[in-house]
């Protein structure tokens, strides 16, 4: 499971935003976040652009890179 997963949730965004956002289905989304699917490197640099603009209308701080956003959560 990728982290994305995790700092999506905790920012209140779910995964039918940023799928639709995305363009794409919320069952290929989940897959991503799962780890199913590895995003290329557009699709992850819209994705992290979505987070950074979420983090902002909430006033806080995006302390996240886009290769740590699609790293392993352990």
């Amino acid at each position: 499971m990728f982290k994305v997963k995790k700092i999506r949730s905790d920012m209140g965004v779910t995964q039918e935003e940023i799928a639709k956002h995305l363009n794409m289905s919320k069952r290929n989304w989940i897959r991503i976040e799962n780890g199913e699917h590895e995003p290329k490197l557009k699709l992850a640099h819209r994705a992290y652009k979505y987070l950074v603009a979420a983090a902002v209308k909430r006033d806080e701080d995006f302390k996240y890179s886009v290769l740590e956003l699609f790293s392993e959560d352990n």
